[in-house]
């Protein structure tokens, strides 16, 4: 009984642990914390902000994004940072680079890394995070407009999810409800279920095994202090 507990609390997707907070944590993670992912936080919080939440309310008290890097050593965001973010009218946020530590990574239900190094340099230096939580972005992006494509769709509406079939038959969960934020939810429409939210991330991360066999995958390279013009 000790072990099921202990496999539970490591999962990002324990019931005592969405109950306990009823929040969504998501950090971005890159190298130094000064521009990639920096950016990502600054933009998700402007989407979260002006968008999502306007569509779906709840979302404001349910979603909390941060950023993280794997090798801190600034202790200000460059210009060029502030400036690529002038470029597309996006506000900057009040900020200050932070490492990647311990607690970030226990406390995240989502580790969106910039590239693949970052993912790797978390599990090494945590290896006991809960490597189902960590996503490249450029992963996450295309996993979800591969799941939108047409070719899930002429499989019947459904994803195949591993180990369901050895025939290839469509037994997966419906493509409509891995993708709708308010499926499942008991609440009026625009309510978010945090468990369901999850629920969801845990049935992407199986699903990317089964069907992308080789994920088109692109880093977002570090700029290196190079002009954004």
């Amino acid at each position: 009984m000790s072990n099921n507990s202990s496999a539970k609390d490591k999962s990002y997707l324990s019931g005592n642990s969405f109950s306990r907070r009823k929040v969504i944590h998501i950090n971005f993670i890159c190298s130094g914390n000064t521009c990639r992912s920096y950016i990502a936080e600054a933009i998700a919080s402007y989407l979260l902000k002006n968008i999502y939440s306007k569509k779906y309310p709840a979302l404001k008290n349910k979603v909390i994004i941060g950023s993280a890097g794997t090798d801190v050593s600034e202790k200000t965001v460059p210009l060029n940072s502030t400036r690529a973010l002038d470029m597309i009218e996006i506000p900057n946020i009040k900020f200050r680079p932070k490492p990647a530590d311990k607690k970030i990574v226990k406390n995240s239900d989502l580790l969106i890394t910039m590239a693949t190094t970052h993912g790797r340099n978390i599990i090494e230096d945590y290896p006991e995070a809960d490597r189902t939580k960590i996503f490249n972005l450029m992963e996450l992006s295309n996993l979800v407009l591969y799941i939108q494509s047409e070719e899930i769709f002429s499989r019947g509406g459904t994803a195949p999810l591993p180990g369901r079939s050895s025939e290839g038959k469509n037994e997966g969960a419906p493509v409509n409800d891995v993708l709708s934020i308010d499926a499942d939810t008991s609440d009026s429409p625009g309510q978010v279920n945090v468990e369901t939210v999850r629920e969801k991330l845990k049935i992407l991360k199986q699903m990317r095994q089964v069907t992308i066999a080789s994920p088109p995958l692109t880093e977002v390279s570090d700029p290196f202090g190079r002009s954004i013009d």
